[in-house]
């Protein structure tokens, strides 16, 4: 393996042979086989014929002062495990830019390795040491462990690997978001290594779930007021309704429209004219408008809503038109009966003057009469 023959290995010492960053280990090494101890899985670096160094993986006992030793070649293996080293550190490094933190979970020697943001995102030590019974315990017990170990299950027992997001429990005891990717390495159909990337996610998480607080509320609110909205992007065919927007027209969800199917939903006549220049000078002037106009439901019910569009432009060409769309036909006809009523209680009152004037001038021309 080494190249010597057997007199250059006679007739030198075998520390010749060591390499220099290896003497110090090699010394204690021997002085263990001296006393009597058995030394395993012991790795130290011999000078080949060529020049180069082989990494030399032993296996020693001392009997009766002579040294047994079987030593295998591990220097492939050595290579590989030190471009990993520096793959994992390019890794760290790029990832400390994104607060990504690398791991890695090797299930047949039970090692785990985190790096730095790991370690980070966890709040221990930068020198702490985690291993597969420990870990588990940092996802915050309950629905997200079981939500791992159930992924992790999946993994080992068919090599697929998952994508989640936790709540862990730190080091300090702070409840926190993160994103776990896990992929799966198998050795003939086995799984012997979990490995992937997390990330704290706890600002994204809160804003989504206060997004959601808030688009519940909306969604109450306008459920109420019974108010939907829509867009339309005019490089795209279809309309895109909200499910307020789908209950007005009585249609079943979801349901996909056209822009003229949309409004042909409107009365035909007055109101549908109205709708086709608004959406008109939306789309060529940029133009808004607040329309209340008539409208025939799915169901063929008549009914008054009250109709927003706005538009949106991109290098001065309109890209989206967008808006509300509202159910005011209570609220319309209760005023259309107002309106009806005033005129009527007018049309009475005028009426009413018109007698009291007459009445008036008659018992005017009688006073004129008696006095004369």
């Amino acid at each position: 393996m080494l190249g010597y023959n057997t007199t250059e290995l006679e007739t030198r010492k075998f520390f010749d042979f060591v390499h220099p960053d290896d003497l110090s280990s090699t010394w204690e090494a021997t002085e263990k086989l001296g006393n009597g101890k058995e030394i395993y899985n012991f790795e130290n670096r011999y000078l080949s014929h060529d020049g180069s160094y082989y990494y030399i993986e032993w296996r020693s006992r001392c009997v009766d002062n002579l040294i047994y030793a079987v030593g295998r070649d591990i220097t492939h293996r050595k290579s590989i495990e030190t471009q990993l080293s520096h793959t994992r550190t390019l890794f760290d490094r790029i990832n400390e830019v994104g607060d990504i933190g690398l791991w890695d979970a090797d299930l047949i020697n039970n090692k785990i390795y985190w790096s730095k943001i790991t370690k980070k995102i966890h709040e221990v030590s930068e020198d702490y040491i985690a291993d597969l019974d420990t870990a588990i315990n940092f996802i915050k017990e309950g629905e997200n462990r079981d939500k791992l170990v159930s992924a992790m299950d999946l993994a080992i027992r068919e090599g697929i690997g998952y994508d989640l997001e936790v709540v862990i429990i730190t080091a300090t005891k702070k409840e926190i978001w993160v994103r776990i990717i896990g992929n799966v390495k198998l050795e003939n159909g086995k799984c012997v290594e979990f490995f992937g990337t997390i990330q704290d996610i706890t600002t994204r998480k809160k804003t989504e779930i206060e997004l959601l607080k808030t688009k519940e509320f909306l969604d109450q609110t306008n459920q109420l007021a019974r108010v939907g909205g829509w867009q339309m992007y005019l490089n795209a065919e279809k309309v895109e309704w909200s499910n307020m927007t789908r209950i007005i027209h009585e249609l079943p969800s979801p349901s996909e429209v056209t822009l003229m199917e949309g409004i042909n939903f409107y009365k035909e006549g007055k109101s549908r004219n109205t709708v086709i220049n608004a959406v008109n000078d939306a789309i060529n002037l940029g133009k808004s408008s607040s329309l209340e106009v008539q409208f025939i439901t799915a169901k063929a019910r008549e009914i008054w809503v009250k109709l927003i569009i706005k538009s949106e432009f991109k290098d001065g060409k309109c890209i989206r038109i967008y808006g509300s769309f509202q159910d005011i036909d209570r609220q319309k006809r209760n005023q259309i009966a107002l309106l009806e009523k005033t005129a009527e209680y007018n049309e009475l009152a005028g009426l009413k003057l018109k007698i009291l004037n007459y009445e008036s001038q008659i018992v005017i021309n009688q006073r004129f009469y008696i006095d004369r």
